[in-house]
């Protein structure tokens, strides 16, 4: 099975080229990494481009600004896996990302979207909201700190967006 890594990114020149360089250490590797930027007024595409231009699987695309969602499908358009996978430019994967994926994609072929909790990482603590009534609540993380996957669960957003199709 073939794997594309879709990156979008929008000023996120500080943060991109980690991502990328996630992407490109997977002990399984991607076929491709189509970054597709998103109409940045910052760094971001001169810095791309000088730090990849030279890795092969690195494809990097501009467009007009469209938001997150005009990103996705223009990933989904350029790429020619079988799996994709999208990664948030100030976001990075672990190297077994894809492997693991992929192992579970194997032991049930049903399976067509996987998700997984996640680390805070970098100089500050972040914010992660779950829904567990009704009522959200945000809970305070600590920087490196791993979330259970069974404290998680998703809003409306995540549930409309991939299981209602309603972006």
């Amino acid at each position: 099975m073939t794997t594309s890594c879709i990156i979008n990114n929008f000023n996120y020149g500080h943060f991109c080229q980690e991502a990328i360089r996630s992407a490109l250490a997977q002990t399984v590797p991607f076929k491709e990494i189509i970054v597709i930027d998103d109409g940045s007024t910052d760094d971001s595409v001169e810095k791309l481009r000088e730090q990849f231009s030279a890795e092969p699987r690195v494809k990097i695309i501009t467009q007009k600004n469209g938001g997150m969602l005009s990103t996705h499908n223009r990933g989904f358009l350029e790429s020619t896996g079988d799996a994709l996978f999208f990664l948030d430019a100030d976001d990075l994967y672990v190297p077994q990302r894809v492997q693991t994926v992929l192992q579970i994609m194997e032991r049930d072929p049903r399976i067509g979207l996987v998700f997984s909790p996640f680390t805070v990482f970098g100089d500050t603590s972040g914010t992660m909201y779950t829904r567990k009534s009704r009522s959200s609540r945000m809970r305070r993380l600590r920087q490196d700190q791993q979330i259970p996957s069974q404290d998680l669960e998703f809003g409306p957003t995540f549930n409309d967006a991939y299981y209602h199709r309603n972006w």
